[in-house]
């Protein structure tokens, strides 16, 4: 039996653990404003909007704490891209998917959307490494029994 030690980039864990505090703060926050959020409405204001964006926002960065975390024996130190280059494309993500789902009127409704945009938000968010990577490979991520496509590094 052959045993591997490799050292672990810390850096990739800590930026892991705060992508995965981000979304989990974020559904907290959500969680208390349930009553408006979960009803449904005859028509949206402002807020509604809002509280859905964020609700994508937080799936988002728990696919992309989930990367963060998968990719963490990698001797690349991410800090500086993490920060500077994914936040941008998790906002993107959270708004693109929460301003295409009001396209369509089924979409737009209380049930379909929180299931739709939580797990698109989630697979997109996994995936955002391999957006802009001119040296795509693909590598086989286990991840809650489904086995997911992204770039390698």
């Amino acid at each position: 039996m052959t045993e591997q030690n490799e050292e672990l980039n810390w850096r990739r864990v800590v930026c892991a653990i705060i992508y995965l505090f981000i979304g989990v703060q974020l559904l907290q926050l959500l969680y208390c404003h349930r009553e408006e959020m979960f009803c449904v409405k005859s028509e949206m204001t402002g807020l509604d909007y809002f509280y859905r964006f964020l609700w994508c926002l937080a799936f988002a960065s728990f696919g992309l704490a989930c990367i963060a975390f998968y990719w963490r024996k990698e001797k690349e130190s991410p800090w500086l891209k993490y920060f500077t280059f994914y936040s941008p494309q998790l906002l993107a993500i959270a708004g693109l998917i929460t301003g295409l789902s009001h396209i369509w009127e089924g979409t737009s409704k209380y049930p379909l959307f929180y299931y739709l945009s939580a797990s698109l938000c989630f697979m997109l968010g996994l995936w955002i490494d391999s957006w802009f990577d001119s040296n795509y490979t693909q590598v086989d991520i286990p991840c809650f029994f489904l086995t997911f496509s992204t770039g390698a590094k």
